[in-house]
């Protein structure tokens, strides 16, 4: 898995909206849909940071604190 941590079988839902053509339609978590476009949105909207889209940082500690610094200007920007 991508993110390193592995789920047993039972715990897995997919996260994303079933394809309408699709003959058998599987079931999915509104709610997980719904936390996982939220997610998606900030990274767009942080990744507008020409520094955090190209990755300048070669250390990983600097380019946390710049990932951090653009969160903190998207907190105080972004009306929800």
């Amino acid at each position: 898995m991508a993110s390193g941590i592995a789920l047993p079988k039972a715990e897995r839902w997919p996260a994303s909206l079933p394809k309408s053509a699709r003959r058998i339609a599987y079931r999915f978590d509104r709610r997980l849909y719904a936390h996982r476009h939220t997610i998606e949105n900030y990274f767009a909207r942080i990744k507008r940071h020409r520094r955090i889209a190209t990755r300048y940082e070669k250390l990983a500690v600097t380019f946390l604190g710049f990932v951090q610094f653009a969160t903190v200007l998207d907190w105080l920007t972004h009306e929800v």
